[in-house]
């Protein structure tokens, strides 16, 4: 969720409303961050802020009945999930199908967790998550400011998925309406959809969290018609700077389709990204996720193996020394803490960068004999902690190392999630494809 604006920014300069006047004092950092939880949480409590942003699903099926063809003309209606005509892809013989059907769900469900979890310290710096979580995250227990309450249910437990889930959901669904084929039309459409009212079955009002640079992109006239021409003509227009990751956050499913062709692989993980992202940064990240994911559940190869083969693979597409530098540098973090990811938040390689840890940490944690069932937590839980684009950048960790642990190691607790039986409802479409 790059790109956005900072909700919580405790400061005696700018307090919030209804909180201390500037004239008040606090002995330490500490101190005043607590004083703004309390008085925040007042007056979120107070207002509801989420009260604003859902209704029931079918109040929300009536809005874009009423109001989708004058909002959004370019794609009024939501297109189905499940496909008219259903045809199975055949499965190769080879691959074990009960680990097969552990690992695809392991990483849909642990990109769902990572940001659910991710979310609870999104746009707070380090000390502040500290402060406020001292490393265990639960949802019944998040900060209740006017970002996270937005994704808080009446009893203000916090346990959605934000738009980086929801994007992984728009391409998951063309999927399974296109039998197992990726559509670049079939996403636009959704997209453009949903970034104007959400997504109605779960009474969205409209997409939440969604990225500046991507919202633009989207919105842009004609881009429902070439959105990757309209994504071209945006970067060049930003000085071919724009390098967000807006993209990798909802790839990781791309390398699930059809995983055993690795040039299809390949090709439908870079046109999905250059139609909101065009940079060849981006392009470069998401191939690396969807090739490890591809590689995972393929299982031909050591985790070791597999980081190796697909930096390989993505740093073949970047053209520029100082992109290529840059991809060395965020992709070799032995420390967490070297990625900087509280500060400057939305840039693609942080979120990579994260996701690369994470898989070698998980590469460590088995060498080291760690208990299996505690890796995903102890992973998500440290990237979190780490704030920043949190939401993001724990999504991304959670579909790699979800894609190796399968979904029986992703904690119970965690796996509470709102939406969950939607989301199970769209997994076993996707395994049905595979005849898994």
């Amino acid at each position: 969720m790059g790109n956005t604006t900072s909700y919580f920014e405790p400061s005696t300069e700018s307090a919030p409303t209804g909180a201390a006047p500037k004239s008040r004092s606090f002995h330490n950092e500490e101190e005043q961050f607590r004083y703004y939880i309390k008085e925040i949480e007042s007056i979120i409590t107070a207002e509801c802020p989420h009260k604003l942003c859902y209704t029931t699903p079918e109040n929300a099926l009536q809005i874009v009945a009423k109001e989708g063809p004058t909002r959004c003309p370019d794609s009024p209606f939501y297109l189905p999930v499940e496909p008219i005509n259903f045809k199975a892809v055949a499965l190769p013989e080879k691959y074990n199908k009960p680990e097969l059907v552990s690992k695809i769900r392991g990483l849909i469900i642990g990109q769902a967790v990572g940001d659910a979890v991710g979310l609870a310290t999104e746009f707070l710096n380090k000390k502040q998550a500290f402060w406020k979580y001292n490393n265990t995250i639960d949802y019944a227990n998040y900060l209740r400011d006017s970002h996270r309450s937005v994704w808080m249910d009446d009893n203000w437990v916090c346990s959605d998925w934000t738009d980086d889930t929801d994007n992984m959901l728009l391409l998951l669904d063309g999927v399974i309406f296109n039998n197992g084929d990726v559509i670049v039309e079939d996403y636009a459409l959704r997209l453009r959809h949903w970034i104007e009212f959400g997504f109605s079955e779960f009474g969205d009002l409209g997409a939440m969290g969604v990225g500046k640079y991507f919202g633009k992109v989207v919105r842009t006239p004609g881009w429902v018609k070439d959105p990757v021409q309209v994504s071209k003509k945006m970067w060049e227009e930003s000085n071919k700077s724009q390098a967000s990751n807006g993209c990798i956050m909802k790839i990781g499913i791309l390398g699930a389709v059809h995983f055993w062709e690795e040039e299809r692989v390949k090709e439908n993980s870079a046109v999905i990204c250059r139609t909101t992202h065009y940079d060849e940064r981006c392009v470069a990240s998401c191939l690396v996720i969807c090739t490890i994911i591809a590689e995972s559940l393929k299982a031909e190869k050591s985790p070791d193996d597999i980081l190796e083969y697909a930096l390989l693979k993505g740093k073949e597409v970047l053209t520029l020394e100082s992109n290529i530098e840059q991809f060395d540098t965020y992709t070799h973090a032995n420390k967490l803490e070297e990625l900087d990811l509280c500060n400057c938040i939305g840039f693609v390689y942080k979120t990579l960068g994260c996701a690369i840890w994470a898989l070698r940490k998980y590469s460590a944690c088995v060498k080291e004999g760690v208990e299996i069932g505690t890796i995903f937590e102890q992973i998500i839980t440290e990237i979190t902690m780490e704030a920043g684009d949190a939401d993001t950048n724990s999504a991304v960790a959670g579909t790699v190392i979800g894609s190796f642990l399968g979904d029986q190691n992703i904690p119970e607790k965690w796996k509470k999630l709102r939406h969950i039986d939607a989301l199970e409802h769209r997994i076993q479409s996707f395994l049905h494809i595979y005849n898994l």
